[in-house]
């Protein structure tokens, strides 16, 4: 804003459009807590998304059920799978590789988690939300200071772990999280371009 001489007041944030009416959203609180206690992944396996955090965390949970699917792959995958093999988990988590189409993922899914270290924005967060699955970590901006989503510390697997623990034990109801994706959606997007437009040409 400084390099361009910008004033704050003419600034105007519009949000990345995301492909929500390709989910498949979950239809009731009940419906998603009958899923099977998988939490999914989904991103490239560097260092920034701490993957190895996650792991950790998944180490930690007192339900021995839970399974966690890792959708991306890159360079840190040989150090996580140690990682796992080290805390006996190995079996409980599949590495799934990259996939073009995710909606089959969340749609089979009771948890989304992110582990990042940071995000510039996070679409498979609102793709999550679109979906109605429950999100632990991410952007607070998206998920509003944790209305729509649990917020928890970079880097610490023992809240990590809690916070997937509970979600997935109640996942609440998928409604606001339905709605909020909706804020994401191409039609809502667009219609603000158009409303920044028009009001740009009449001033």
């Amino acid at each position: 804003m400084q390099d361009w001489r910008g004033a704050r007041k003419h600034i105007v944030r519009i949000y990345n459009p995301i492909a929500v009416d390709r989910a498949e959203p979950v239809a009731n609180e009940k419906t998603l807590a009958a899923r099977p206690p998988t939490v999914i992944a989904l991103g490239r396996l560097v260092s920034q998304k701490d993957r190895a955090t996650l792991i950790e965390a998944m180490a930690l949970l007192p339900r021995t059920d839970a399974r966690l699917l890792v959708y991306g792959e890159g360079p840190e995958q040989p150090a996580l799978s140690q990682l796992a093999e080290r805390l006996g988990i190995a079996g409980r988590i599949d590495w799934c590789g990259y996939v073009n189409d995710p909606w089959n993922a969340y749609a089979a899914a009771r948890c989304f988690v992110l582990s990042s270290q940071n995000e510039a924005f996070g679409n498979v967060v609102v793709e999550a939300l679109a979906s109605g699955i429950p999100v632990v970590g991410g952007p607070a901006e998206i998920l509003d200071a944790g209305r729509f989503g649990t917020l928890v510390p970079i880097g610490d697997p023992v809240a990590l772990s809690d916070a997937i623990t509970r979600a997935l034990d109640q996942p609440g109801d998928p409604g606001p999280r339905l709605a909020r994706a909706h804020d994401f959606a191409a039609p809502t997007i667009a219609a603000r371009y158009l409303a920044l437009f028009e009001e740009i040409l009449s001033a």
